[in-house]
């Protein structure tokens, strides 16, 4: 959850005397968020020292660890072992992609990878119900191509934002966010402080949600109300995971999730597909699961030993070799297809095979331009030619550039766009087709890798 910090405050007195302060609650100064001293006493602390923890496990309680960015890289596959259950911050505030969690993916899918039941929780800090609904649908966006099997949960603490509201305001914003997840067929729950749950979140209201309770305590204090789960400390210590973290005990059963089978993802350590090349994003970028893919099934390679190049422009003869090496690089015979292509070429055998099977066709006059700069709306032809698919009755209204797509390639560009398979390049608060611009190494990359999963699909 918060990694509590100090924040000095030093006031210089007349006579050059100077006075240390005790730490007050704050905003940290680092994440904007609100964080409790732990100078202060510990009945005025919101959660406890964080120091406290049971000395045996509550009776039928499973053992869970919520994290976030905030534990960096976790090794899941060491962490599996000691753990029942997870809860993973999917990110804070409103619906930007700015304040996603940049390991929100990443954790995610290795929780299902290893089969750990897990649930999300979202840091708020909403002052309006516009702003709870953003948050809501700031989860929902996150949780596409995920299945948590415990509650998503609201993170209430924030002493700028949340401590300032009313408690009934702090109702309303809870049950915009709750109902929301909720009509999207998710368990919502809540997440605070054990003396907020006491104080001010105690409408009957409450009771339609989970409630996970923090108190940093070596024993739970006495309350009326049920609740699902309670974090007992900030000081637990994995391995596979640095430095120390949240301990929480789940009260019932967990659902059983079967591993998924996946392969664990690349870390961008040695053992990384793009280790060689200097170039190559960092493996958090969006491109770097791509070229990885291609890598390692040596479908493209390096313009040299140590680069991978991936702003470079894609040539036509470079994405026909690609598919030809996916689809097993078959024997081919050389016909003479076009004119420039002729035997021998690195490309000439996969040129051959696109054309016999129907998914290039040259540019006229017997020619293919095999040197020629791939673009956006060719690489989406080509594409829609291979899968074999039907015709889309998609269209490109929702594109302002729509209009600017040649006319052989309208059908693949709707088929691309209603698959997902293109999701066009955001500019100026809207989305772009971009059908004339170069394809870059990088995105084709990211292109292939998604086609091919989705067609073996």
């Amino acid at each position: 959850m918060i990694r509590r910090s100090l924040r000095l405050l030093a006031v210089v007195l007349v006579l050059a005397i100077l006075l240390a302060l005790p730490v007050v609650a704050g905003d940290d100064p680092v994440t904007g968020r609100g964080v409790a001293g732990e100078n202060m006493p510990l009945q005025d602390m919101p959660k406890g020292n964080g120091k406290a923890a049971p000395e045996e496990r509550p009776e039928g309680a499973k053992y869970g660890i919520d994290v976030s960015c905030w534990q960096g890289m976790i090794d899941w596959d060491t962490a599996a072992d000691q753990i029942d259950f997870a809860i993973i911050r999917c990110g804070y505030g409103q619906n930007r992609t700015s304040q996603d969690d940049e390991y929100w993916h990443r954790n995610a899918d290795a929780c299902e990878r290893l089969g750990i039941p897990y649930g999300v929780y979202l840091y708020s800090y909403a002052l309006s119900e516009e702003n709870a609904l953003s948050e809501a649908q700031h989860v929902l966006r996150l949780l596409e191509g995920h299945n948590p099997t415990l509650p998503i949960y609201l993170d209430l603490e924030d002493m700028g934002t949340v401590a300032t509201l009313s408690d009934e305001q702090i109702l309303r914003h809870v049950t915009v966010f709750c109902e929301a997840i909720e009509e999207a067929g998710y368990t919502a729950g809540v997440y605070t402080f054990y003396n907020w749950w006491i104080d001010r979140l105690n409408a009957p209201e409450y009771d339609a949600w989970d409630r996970w309770i923090a108190v940093w305590s070596d024993e739970f204090p006495e309350y009326d109300r049920a609740y699902g789960m309670w974090q007992f400390s900030s000081t637990g210590i994995i391995d596979g995971i640095k430095g120390e973290i949240d301990e929480n005990y789940w009260f019932g059963e967990l659902p059983v999730v079967e591993p998924n089978g996946k392969p664990k993802p690349c870390d961008g350590d040695e053992t990384c597909p793009c280790h060689g090349f200097s170039d190559t994003p960092d493996w958090r970028n969006w491109a770097h699961p791509g070229i990885d893919y291609c890598v390692a099934r040596g479908l493209m390679k390096g313009v040299r030993e140590d680069l991978f190049l991936p702003q470079g422009n894609m040539t036509r003869a470079q994405l026909v070799t690609i598919l030809y090496r996916a689809a097993g690089s078959p024997a081919v015979e050389h016909s003479g297809a076009f004119s420039d292509v002729p035997e021998g070429q690195w490309y000439s055998k996969a040129v051959e095979w696109a054309a016999d099977n129907g998914i290039v066709n040259g540019v006229g006059d017997g020619r293919f331009l095999p040197g020629d700069v791939l673009t956006r709306e060719q690489l989406a032809t080509i594409l829609y030619r291979c899968s074999g698919a039907a015709a889309s009755e998609g269209t490109l209204e929702a594109f302002p550039d729509g209009e600017e797509v040649g006319s052989y390639a309208r059908e693949a560009l709707c088929w691309a766009t209603e698959t997902d398979l293109i999701n066009g390049i955001p500019r100026d608060e809207a989305v772009y087709l971009c059908p004339r611009q170069s394809a870059t190494r990088a995105q084709t990359a990211s292109l292939i890798m998604r086609f091919l999963d989705m067609i073996a699909a």
